[in-house]
């Protein structure tokens, strides 16, 4: 609030800020200031809250307002401007603005509808809406921000068969036993795997591009695709930005299932396909490892994820 410059004609200044303090047990604290209230979501409902006003000694002629509360595991805290709330106003069946209780509305809907959908989507979904009450065109800063309280989404990513062949088995297990979604990346690697879960692979033709192979399917896994191109192809797209237009293929997939975990764990077979490659020149090997920490390195310094790397 001590930020702003003051008006010379008008000798005013004004901020609006929510400001939410959350520990890892689920204890919350908030402060808000002129935006509209904060809503905690418990499934589709909105749970009241005890708010507490406070004036502060330099700003006598404002309020700001206090609160704190526990969450719990699934719980939602939805944060918005007052450009969400007033949107829409004074057009035709909006005449007074969207409103909060519109709002609050809208989000327990979408929950409803999906009710694991992430915060990124569900304040995607908040501005878009917000949009369309204003006929396309902003007519004040549209804002939202989701905290969506929950265990972290963990991807295990495989690429790539152990050094020793006697670990084939261990690399199995690993497939079998992850506690989240699984990717395997390269022919070689799946089919061990394949072989040692009894677990048949087929390809998928339905997305078939000129540039990257084709996805296959196996019970248990989320997504198998081919090896170091496809992975390179990965840390491309992540490199020039997620949110571009790409094309509908097996590198896209990947790609969503990265950004849509928190946790990524990379197992990166170290054995050298002597079919292709001179075991003396490792060239494959190296590439491999390069583009996953590639991938890494933008994963955890853009898209702010927790990764892991394992070599067998």
């Amino acid at each position: 609030m001590d930020t702003l410059p003051i008006c010379e004609v008008r000798k005013i200044s004004y901020s609006t800020f929510t400001i939410v303090d959350l520990d890892e047990q689920g204890h919350a604290r908030a402060i808000e200031h002129g935006n509209p209230a904060l809503v905690l979501m418990r499934g589709q409902t909105a749970l009241p809250l005890e708010r507490v006003d406070i004036t502060l000694d330099n700003w006598k002629d404002r309020t700001i307002r206090y609160s704190e509360f526990d969450v719990q595991l699934g719980d939602r805290i939805v944060c918005a401007s007052d450009g969400v709330s007033q949107s829409g106003l004074g057009r035709k069946g909006l005449p007074l603005g969207w409103g909060s209780d519109n709002f609050v509305r809208f989000l327990s809907q979408q929950v409803g509808q999906e009710p694991e959908i992430s915060s990124q989507e569900l304040a995607r979904k908040v501005v878009a809406e917000a949009l369309v009450n204003d006929g396309g065109a902003a007519k004040d800063d549209i804002t939202c921000g989701v905290v969506y309280y929950r265990h972290p989404r963990r991807l295990l990513v495989i690429t790539g068969p152990p050094f020793s062949k006697e670990r084939d088995e261990e690399l199995a297990d690993m497939a079998a036993s992850f506690p989240g979604r699984k990717a395997i990346c390269g022919g070689t690697t799946a089919n061990i795997i394949s072989r040692l879960l009894n677990r048949p692979v087929h390809a998928c033709l339905t997305k078939l591009d000129p540039e990257i192979p084709p996805p296959a399917i196996m019970d248990g896994m989320d997504l198998i695709t081919e090896g170091t191109m496809t992975l390179a192809r990965v840390a491309e797209m992540l490199e020039r930005g997620a949110q571009e237009h790409w094309p509908d293929n097996a590198a896209r997939d990947l790609m969503a299932l990265m950004l849509q975990s928190d946790v990524v764990e990379f197992v990166v077979g170290t054995r050298i396909n002597e079919a292709h490659q001179d075991p003396n020149v490792p060239v494959e090997l190296d590439l491999r490892r390069n583009i996953i920490r590639r991938i890494v390195g933008l994963l955890e310094s853009k898209y702010l994820k927790e990764c892991w790397i394992q070599f067998l």
